[in-house]
């Protein structure tokens, strides 16, 4: 009954740590040029980050849930950002999206 009662905030709280996590992920990415291997590490932590949310969800306190809610928004949304971009390095061409994607090169 104490998640449901907190569910938006527990929302919230993934999309707020979602943000940070694009904004630094781009500069990473902008700064090195690691695509691949900055993909492939956002892919483990974003699986590792919802187990730990799962796990929080099913056992933990409302503490946990909110810090593991955190970790999952900050890596999932970096993960978006980073496949996106990993995506558009591979194809060299502009892509037809909302998204505004585009060969750099």
């Amino acid at each position: 009954p104490a998640v449901v009662a907190q569910c938006g905030w527990v929302g919230a709280t993934l999309v707020l740590a979602g943000v940070p996590g694009v904004l630094l992920c781009g500069a990473f990415l902008d700064h090195t040029g690691w695509f691949h291997s900055t993909a492939r590490c956002l892919f483990a932590l974003s699986a590792l980050s919802m187990c730990g949310f799962s796990a929080s969800v099913q056992w933990g306190t409302m503490l946990s849930v909110f810090i593991s809610a955190g970790a999952v928004g900050f890596f999932v949304t970096a993960l978006v950002a980073a496949g996106f971009e990993f995506a558009a390095e591979l194809t060299c061409e502009p892509t037809p999206s909302l998204l505004p994607l585009s060969c750099r090169g």
